[in-house]
């Protein structure tokens, strides 16, 4: 688009800076400070948090955490790009998402619910969980398709993300321990059928 202005008159090509600057804003809050991946230590005190780069890909460092670290920051919602326009100058997404609502809460615990996403709204990147260490945020999408496949209990995420050690120490993993003995026991079939 700023090209286009350009070719018209060069002084049009500054109607195009607040796209610019939503961009840039997209590119330097959101898309940088999306959590890629959150591994619960073997400790259970302790994240390995791995973060998007500012263009969108995986990073190859990752964060240690410390559980009691962590703040968290309450919902975010994407006020400077979303997915659900394509084509769209940043700036008219801007304003077609201005009245954007934010999720419904757990009466108990105040969480934010992934499964309160409207399923219009799935894949669009708007509802962010927020949660700040050390002076860096760290945002998670709550409103894509696979979330509940990507996390392995809403409720210990949540507790993750709130910084709740004790909860997390508490939790009940006899569930979890068992999925993971029957994964064990569907690899090793896989081995021995491969070796056969």
């Amino acid at each position: 688009m700023t090209g286009m202005l350009y070719a018209i008159h060069p002084y049009l090509s500054i109607l195009s800076i607040p796209d610019w600057v939503l961009l840039f804003g997209f590119c330097g809050f959101y898309a940088n400070n999306t959590v890629n991946r959150i591994t619960l230590d073997k400790d259970k005190q302790t994240v390995i948090v791995n973060k998007l780069n500012f263009l969108g890909g995986m990073t190859a460092g990752c964060d240690k955490i410390m559980i009691r670290d962590i703040q968290y920051m309450g919902e975010y919602k994407n006020e400077y790009m979303t997915f659900e326009y394509f084509g769209l100058p940043p700036i008219l997404m801007k304003l077609m998402t201005m009245n954007l609502s934010k999720l419904e809460k757990d009466p108990v615990t105040g969480d934010a619910k992934s499964e309160s996403v409207p399923e219009e709204e799935k894949n669009t990147f708007k509802h962010f969980s927020s949660f700040m260490v050390n002076n860096s945020w760290y945002l998670i999408p709550l409103d894509t398709k696979t979330f509940k496949k990507s996390v392995i209990t809403e409720e210990l995420f949540n507790h993750v993300i709130h910084g709740r050690q004790k909860a997390i120490l508490k939790y009940d993993y006899s569930a979890l321990e068992a999925e993971d003995d029957k994964l064990k026991k569907n690899m090793e079939y896989l081995m021995e059928l491969k070796n056969d």
